[in-house]
């Protein structure tokens, strides 16, 4: 009987090179790699049977070949395996999204010159986002208007534009285009928030309980806020028919 071949366990070091095998030589300023620390680490590779993956500043600019070649100049023994990623994933989100998030009901349908479509949260939540900009601050006034309306304005256009047949096919189809309009916003707009739904997390969980106190009322008639699934917690609006 043949035995079974044993796991092998892949074993790595996450390597800072600042202050780690790059001493500190000023408060403002570390030196080139130190042959001792680099001594060091031959011995915790040797030991472990460990790879390096360089986790470090250094790493921006510099292959992985590029890495190799720089500690084995210094008098690395080892072998340099990867780097860890670059930066974070990026995605888009607002202030609005986090109300949701946290339970806010979405409060009344508007359609808000230059924002577009829009609820009494969500609005609120873009006034938010609005006062953290950093050009709110440096801009005068009148650029801010001008450059608030070129750049929601171009969004919307570029919006418009892709979305252009979908929306002759909808105002063809439908009894009521307003209503329909607006049920595609709902539906959209929920597709969103729900994307983004944490697991049950105990601090949004409190801040939830906190903002059931808000006076954001729903609009009634035929938009209001609906349980989900029967939890307790509040979702994005949904229009419902007569």
């Amino acid at each position: 009987m043949t035995p079974r071949p044993r796991d092998v366990t892949r074993r790595v070091i996450f390597l800072d090179i600042d202050g780690v095998v790059a001493p500190i030589r000023r408060w403002d300023r570390y030196g080139d790699l130190e042959p001792a620390c680099i001594e060091v680490l031959n011995e915790i590779v040797a030991g472990a049977g460990a790879e390096v993956v360089v986790s470090s500043t250094w790493r921006y600019g510099k292959t992985v070949a590029e890495l190799q070649e720089m500690l084995d100049a210094a008098g690395f023994i080892g072998r340099v395996a990867d780097t860890t990623p670059l930066g974070l994933p990026g995605h888009h989100s607002d202030f609005g999204q986090t109300l949701a998030l946290l339970g806010v009901p979405s409060g009344s349908y508007l359609i808000l010159p230059v924002v577009g479509p829009t609820t009494a949260r969500d609005g609120t939540g873009y006034l938010v986002d609005f006062l953290f900009r950093p050009t709110t601050y440096l801009l005068t006034p009148g650029t801010q208007v001008v450059v608030t309306s070129v750049t929601e304005g171009s969004a919307g256009i570029a919006m418009l534009d892709a979305n252009a047949e979908a929306l002759r096919a909808l105002e063809t189809s439908a009894v009521d285009y307003y209503a329909a309009l607006r049920s595609a916003f709902y539906q959209d707009r929920t597709a969103r928030i729900w994307a983004r739904r944490p697991g049950g997390h105990p601090i949004v969980a409190a801040a939830r309980r906190m903002l059931r106190v808000l006076p954001l009322a729903s609009a009634g008639g035929q938009v209001r806020d609906l349980p989900a699934d029967g939890r307790d917690e509040a979702v994005e609006a949904a229009v419902l028919e007569r």
